[in-house]
Formats: C-alpha cells, sequence, structure tokens
C-alpha cells in the first residue's frame, strides 16, 4: 500500500485515476478525494508507476506546478528566542498541518561551519551577523543537493525552531528549509 498528499490545484486521486484509466495494468486498487489518497500495486510496477505518475500530474497539474510559489514566513527571530523552551512552546502548540503551518522564520546567519552528516544533509553551525549565540542548522533537502556548492560565508534560510534530542541532550537548532 502507498499513501499520497497533494498539494493545492492538484486533484490527487484524479491522477491516479487517468493512470488506472489509461495504463489498467499498473493500479490494483486505488481510492481517496483531493488531497489524499492511497493505492495498491505490485512491486513489479513500482518504476512504471513512478514515471506515469510524474507524467500524469505534470499534464493534469502544469497550471498548478508552474506557478511562482510563494512562502510566508513569521520573520526573524531574536538570537535570545533561539531556545528549546520556545522550541518545546512551538512543538506542543500544534497541531500543524494543512490550513494551519507549523510556523517559519527567516533571517540571514553567517555560516561558521558547514559539512554533511547522515544521507547527504547539511550541517551547519551559524550565528547571527553581530550576534554571540552560535547554533546549529540541518537542511535536509539541500539546494543542488549533497553536491552544493559551499555557500560564501553568509546564507539566508527559512527556518523551522526545533529540539534536537541526542545522546540524551537536547539543544534547540534550525530545521533549514529552503536556503537562498
Amino acid at each position: 500500500p502507498i499513501s499520497a498528499r497533494s498539494i493545492g490545484g492538484i486533484h490527487i486521486r484524479d491522477v491516479l485515476a487517468a493512470i488506472a484509466v489509461e495504463h489498467e495494468e499498473v493500479i490494483d486498487k486505488f481510492g481517496g478525494h483531493a488531497m489524499a489518497a492511497g493505492l495498491s500495486i505490485e512491486p513489479e510496477q513500482l518504476e512504471r508507476f513512478e514515471a506515469l505518475f510524474d507524467e500524469t500530474t505534470a499534464r493534469l497539474g502544469a497550471d498548478v506546478l508552474n506557478q511562482v510559489r510563494v512562502l510566508y514566513t513569521d520573520g526573524p527571530l531574536h538570537e535570545d528566542d533561539l531556545t528549546v523552551e520556545n522550541a518545546k512552546l512551538l512543538r506542543e502548540h500544534g497541531p500543524w498541518g494543512q490550513g494551519f503551518p507549523e510556523p517559519l522564520f527567516d533571517d540571514t546567519f553567517e555560516v561558521l561551519e558547514r559539512g554533511t552528516v547522515g544521507k547527504g544533509f547539511l550541517r551547519y553551525k551559524l550565528r547571527k551577523p553581530g550576534c554571540k549565540k552560535v547554533i546549529a542548522g540541518i537542511c535536509f533537502d539541500p539546494p543542488g543537493g549533497e553536491s552544493s556548492p559551499d555557500p560564501k560565508n553568509e546564507i539566508h534560510a527559512v527556518y523551522r525552531l526545533a529540539v534536537n534530542d541526542y545522546a540524551g541532550r537536547q539543544t534547540a537548532q534550525l530545521i533549514l528549509e529552503h536556503i537562498l
């Protein structure tokens, strides 16, 4: 079984229905609605399904996929607000989801250190210009992938404030959603 979520303007069930009608042998069964769906597929059909899904989504959602996406943030956080306590407050005051997104912030940071961790994730040590506090940042989907060029010494990032639970110790970290 595979589950899917959509973005505004792409009716995910219609995408699956189009694939099922045009390529009967690919999907065993499916169901859902505009924003979420599920399907059953044989493992040997997965690669073909992925290609058909990309093609069908591009065809049915071309207008949406070609639009410029707008990203709303709550602006910058003061360096004194980049704390574990505030990250916990944000985590506990959900639930976050469609129509009620988790708060995003943006700011400019000096890059003190950059490296990779895990499966090509980018790890940063950052500091707001003119400030003393150093904070960790991680980007799970780096622009250009793991081989993205090193930023100069400053980035503008859209981020979520989060708690990093590692080795029994909790620290504040920034989940870097977009690096500009």
